[in-house]
């Protein structure tokens, strides 16, 4: 499955670090200290980064 920043709501609190990521959703090496801007990774064989 493909995914956007924009399918993600940045106040989700099951996003984050030492948070469980079932689906393929990772900060951003880049804006970890705002917490907000979130992209998905290809952490499992189904997610497609984008």
């Amino acid at each position: 499955s493909k995914h956007k920043d924009s399918d993600f709501n940045s106040d989700d609190p099951n996003i984050g670090l030492e948070k469980s990521d079932f689906t393929c959703r990772k900060y951003d090496g880049f804006n970890d200290y705002t917490g907000k801007r979130i992209i998905s990774i290809e952490i499992k064989r189904d997610c497609v980064m984008t």
